[in-house]
């Protein structure tokens, strides 16, 4: 029973650890992905080149499927451990009586 239930433990930490790895990679990746976005708009711009409205294109999508894959894992933790952080509210217990 104590092997099963620290099984269970070890298995919520590490999925706890790999969501807030991906949180820390798609932070990463998302000042480069907008500058490339902002740089492809004013190649676009500046050269009314084909060659560019397709660079814009991919890296529009690319913001996209990072700032949606950072969204999924941001609700996922907030969903999953929100329980197990508690209320920073501690009027919110409604255990407490009175508190002064």
């Amino acid at each position: 029973m104590a092997i099963r239930i620290l099984l269970v433990y070890t298995q919520k930490n590490i999925m706890k650890e790999i969501l807030i790895f991906l949180l820390s990679f798609s932070d990463i990746l998302f000042l480069p992905l907008l500058f490339g976005f902002l740089l492809s708009i004013v190649l676009e711009i500046a050269t009314k080149k084909p060659e560019f409205v397709a660079f814009r294109r991919f890296m529009w999508r690319q913001n996209l499927i990072f700032n949606f894959f950072w969204f999924v894992c941001w609700i996922t933790l907030a969903v999953v451990y929100s329980r197990e952080m508690g209320s920073a509210d501690s009027f919110s217990d409604p255990t407490i009586l009175w508190r002064d």
